[in-house]
């Protein structure tokens, strides 16, 4: 498999134990058996041609149990996008934590020695985040039965922070499959967000085409995504 795949990191566990001590022999043997329990579980919930990895530290014990792969290629044929998304953060997150809890029982060590424990999720969280965003904008604006007045500052500040989100997941998405399916998926999302908002059209107009203008500058953002990051 091609090095740049192993850039996008779909699940990670991350352990650090102390007080531990593995001489080089151990620790090549409680690297082997972490990577046996990882492995065919991260095929099993993810897919069959991710990437495992499983890397340790000396001193303390730090250990990482890495999947690298494609996200289009994990989330697989979907009728809702967000559904699948949701499905594959839950399966990396729970791989994650299977790994963590594994590379903790291979050592034989206590709970108490468990300094620091993550569950990570990469590109999988990061896409979530943008997604559901977006959802919580258009649930807000839309919000008819909401009689507060909903601020510009706010909506622009809401449009802002899920373009420097998305900047920020396009530079983990090394593959150009993944690009094209976020691209895609995040404007059609944008689309989808009401032009004329029930709860906005009650408001001043003033707030209504500013969160217009704000729309159309994240739609064409969204547009224009591969050539951004060209």
């Amino acid at each position: 498999m091609a090095d740049y795949v192993r850039k996008t990191m779909l699940s990670q566990g991350y352990a650090h134990i102390d007080p531990i001590e593995l001489n080089q022999d151990q620790k090549e043997k409680y690297e082997l058996d972490l990577k046996v329990y990882q492995e065919p579980r991260a095929k099993r919930f993810l897919y069959a041609e991710i990437t495992p990895e499983v890397k340790t530290k000396d001193g303390s014990l730090r250990v990482y149990t890495t999947v690298y792969g494609s996200l289009s290629t994990a989330l697989g044929e979907f009728k809702d996008f967000n559904e699948a998304l949701n499905q594959l953060y839950a399966s990396s997150k729970m791989l994650a934590e299977a790994c963590v809890l594994e590379s903790l029982f291979l050592t034989k060590a206590t709970r108490r020695q468990l300094v620091h424990s993550e569950a990570r999720t990469g590109v999988v969280k990061k896409t979530k985040d943008i997604f559901d965003l977006i959802l919580e904008l258009g649930r807000e604006v839309g919000d008819s039965d909401n009689t507060r007045k909903l601020e510009l500052k706010r909506i622009n500040r809401q449009f802002k922070t899920i373009e420097e989100k998305v900047r920020s997941l396009f530079l983990e998405l090394v593959e150009t499959s993944d690009q094209e399916l976020v691209a895609d998926q995040i404007l059609a999302a944008l689309v989808l967000l009401p032009d004329e908002p029930r709860r906005l059209a009650k408001q001043d107009r003033q707030t209504l085409e500013g969160y217009r203008e704000a729309h159309t500058i994240a739609v064409e953002f969204a547009k224009a995504l591969y050539a951004v990051e060209e």
